[in-house]
């Protein structure tokens, strides 16, 4: 004859680890909720069409400070870079450099707009760029066309 085994029945996974964790996440939120600022609601009058557009004027500076307008073109026929800074025409790099320190050890907070032909080649952008961070000019900008002027075709590049 057989000997009769208990039967032992599966209850499933218990349920008290479980609710222990839901337990514990909701004391953590009420917690860390108790300290929080209600966020409310700011009153806003936009205009229906949804464009708001403010006029800004520029800072007002000294009237002895001016600012720097480098422009870069290629010179006519050949692949050498030429710089005008206000006026004066620069081929020999290695001048306006010099200037360009001499100009930041008066101000440094002078802003410094780089106005880039397309013909111009990045390299030679950054190097008048790094040379302008170096010497030291807080500000250095770059001009680009207002709105409703198109750039000029791209040159074929043989």
């Amino acid at each position: 004859m057989r000997v009769p085994r208990p039967r032992t029945t599966d209850f499933g996974d218990p349920m008290t680890p479980m609710i222990d964790v839901v337990f514990n996440l909701l004391i953590f939120f009420v917690v860390t909720a108790v300290g929080t600022i209600p966020e409310k609601l700011l009153p806003a009058d936009l205009p229906d069409e949804g464009i708001v557009s403010t006029p800004v004027a520029p800072p007002e500076r000294e009237s002895w400070i001016t600012d720097v307008q480098l422009k870069l073109s290629l010179v006519e026929g050949a692949d050498a870079l030429q710089v005008d800074m206000n006026g004066t025409v620069y081929q020999d790099l290695d001048q306006l450099k010099e200037n360009l320190r001499a100009l930041a050890e008066v101000g440094q907070e002078i802003p410094v707009t780089l106005d880039i032909a397309s013909t111009v080649r990045m390299e030679q952008v950054v190097d008048v760029w790094d040379t302008c961070i170096a010497a030291g000019f807080e500000t250095v900008n770059f001009a680009v066309d207002g709105p409703g002027v198109s750039p000029p075709p791209p040159s074929s590049v043989e």
